[in-house]
């Protein structure tokens, strides 16, 4: 393994003699072996960022929060230097190539800085509080993080691979809220006699519920990806205990959310798809929706929906819901 005094000395020697007539040529070997060990520690640097995710510091005021964030900060630094070695070396190879979506993130990104800008406590907006330690500073790590995904993985096997890591992390994270569901011990962390819904690692049965969200997707995408059988079958049985664990979170907004997002996708399908089975499939997926959505409003107050908690807390979704009030009150403030 290159010594990492080893890979400073060269890459100063390397920009000292761009300035002379030396012959840099013979540092070729070198390069490429700081070349391999910098992308090996930006690679390492994305497993941590994922395995971070499982982080708990117990000891600490905010367990969920504050040692998954600094540890992140920390790691996102390191791969910053590293990056920016990358930059150096080979900048065509390793810049970054952002598409449609990207600009599409990095616009949000610039909404997201105007408003904390102009907000009401600006030291607040940026620095954001030690519970959930968001705000614009953390905010844009993640912007930074995204940039530098971008410019190391360029092809779609790459991505299949982060996206694999991902949903398996999430499954971890499901299996962890399970454990808080069952009351298996006190490494399961999270008091449930409270809220008696999972948090997993979040610490928040609402952030918990839309992280996996998003991966009951990817683990369809990974079923798409993926041809063997074996492996359709352990990200089949992932994503369905996934997709378990996200209804026991009890996250109306992600369940509204999840609702919306299908609707919309299979609405796409029939309008843009030339398959008549594929057309046929998505009128019912929408009828099926409206099916759902038509049956939680008008059987709310039926006994056997009020007697079952996830479906009166499903059911539950107005103006005037507890939490809809106080987050209006908030946006209004």
């Amino acid at each position: 393994m290159v010594r990492f005094s080893h890979i400073i000395s060269k890459l100063f020697s390397i920009y000292i003699f761009q300035f002379t007539n030396y012959d840099n040529s013979l540092y070729k070997d070198e390069l490429k072996s700081i070349e391999r060990f910098a992308v090996g520690v930006l690679k390492l640097g994305v497993l941590l960022v994922f395995l971070n995710l499982l982080f708990i510091t117990k000891n600490h005021l905010a367990p969920f929060h504050f040692g998954k964030l600094t540890a992140f900060r920390i790691i996102i630094s390191v791969m910053v230097f590293f990056y920016v070695m990358l930059l150096y070396l080979d900048k065509e190879k390793y810049k970054p190539r952002i598409a449609n979506i990207g600009w599409a993130l990095l616009a949000y990104s610039g909404i997201i800085v105007i408003t904390s800008v102009a907000g009401e406590d600006i030291r607040n907006s940026f620095w954001g509080s030690i519970e959930r330690m968001g705000g614009l500073y953390n905010y844009l790590f993640y912007v930074v993080f995204f940039v530098i995904l971008s410019g190391l993985f360029k092809e779609q096997k790459d991505w299949k691979k982060l996206l694999g890591l991902s949903a398996c992390v999430a499954a971890a994270m499901a299996f962890y809220g399970m454990g808080q569901m069952l009351w298996l011990g006190d490494f399961f962390l999270g008091d449930q006699s409270v809220i008696n819904r999972p948090v997993g690692t979040t610490g928040n049965a609402l952030f918990f519920g839309t992280y996996l969200l998003w991966h009951v997707f990817i683990f369809g995408l990974m079923l798409y990806f993926f041809k063997k059988r074996w492996q359709r079958i352990l990200f089949g049985a992932l994503g369905l205990f996934s997709f378990i664990m996200f209804f026991t979170a009890q996250a109306r907004g992600a369940f509204v959310g999840l609702l919306a997002g299908v609707f919309v996708m299979v609405v796409l399908l029939a309008a843009l798809s030339r398959s008549r089975k594929v057309k046929a499939i998505s009128l019912a997926t929408i009828v099926l929706v409206v099916v759902v959505v038509g049956s939680l409003f008008f059987l709310q107050d039926q006994p056997f929906v009020k007697n079952n908690r996830y479906l009166n807390r499903f059911s539950d979704i107005s103006w005037e819901s507890g939490t809809m009030k106080t987050r209006l009150w908030t946006w209004g403030s």
